[in-house]
């Protein structure tokens, strides 16, 4: 009886921990996919306007000299 009882303890242990274990598999793929759409937003703010050429900033002579 207590061979069974034992048994059956470890089973559920092993479903729950496949179950937890496929969770994590998901969790991280969705983890890995905001990543993606994080990176894709950050590189598209960073485009540069203007046909592809670099706005900078320039020096102006502000003095007499």
């Amino acid at each position: 009886m207590l061979l069974d009882l034992w048994q059956a303890y470890t089973l559920e242990l092993e479903a729950e921990v496949a179950k937890l274990k496929e969770l994590n598999e998901e969790l991280q793929r969705k983890q890995e996919e905001m990543m993606e759409m994080q990176k894709n937003q950050i590189l598209e703010k960073l485009r540069l306007p203007w046909g592809g050429k670099r706005q900078c900033l320039r020096r102006t002579l502000t003095g007499p000299w």
